[in-house]
């Protein structure tokens, strides 16, 4: 079983994940209002996967995500309802692994997220075993990453 903190400040949306992920008997799940609680909870128990929000209202989601990979070598999904070329492609950039879009149909989308998991201990851990990030390994680097098709994002231009 895998433990999952899924981080989101929309009470809603956040209920709506931990209800879903618990629907799969693999999953643990816990939630998070805001990035000092998940933090505290990184602290305080084992998890193997975060879901964070990209827009919380007292940290960028991107900024706590690279915050849970340096304190805790974790992987981090980043979830919004904002398809935004601009916010996905930075959001990638800069290690999140993958960028789920928020719509009512996501359980077949969290289906899978355990496999993340497996992934990230397979490219993202150093090939030396010890555990920490290696920090030449880049989206680039990864094979198997699923990107967004044009028509699941949106542009400003547009």
């Amino acid at each position: 079983m895998y433990k999952c903190l899924v981080v989101d400040d929309d009470d809603t949306w956040r209920t709506k994940m931990c209800s879903t992920l618990q629907i799969y008997e693999y999953y643990d799940v816990v939630g998070a209002k805001d990035a000092d609680e998940a933090l505290n909870k990184l602290r305080s128990e084992s998890f193997d996967l975060v879901l964070c929000e990209i827009h919380l209202q007292d940290i960028d989601g991107i900024e706590l995500m690279q915050q849970i990979h340096r304190e805790f070598n974790l992987p981090v999904t980043l979830i919004s309802a904002d398809n935004r070329r601009e916010v996905l492609v930075n959001a990638i950039s800069k290690g999140a692994f993958p960028v789920l879009l928020k719509h009512d149909g996501m359980v077949n989308d969290f289906k899978h997220l355990w496999q993340n998991v497996i992934v990230w201990r397979k490219i993202i851990y150093d090939k030396k075993g010890k555990g920490k990030l290696d920090p030449d390994v880049g989206v680039s680097s990864h094979e198997n990453v699923s990107i967004l098709s044009d028509d699941e994002v949106s542009s400003d231009d547009e």
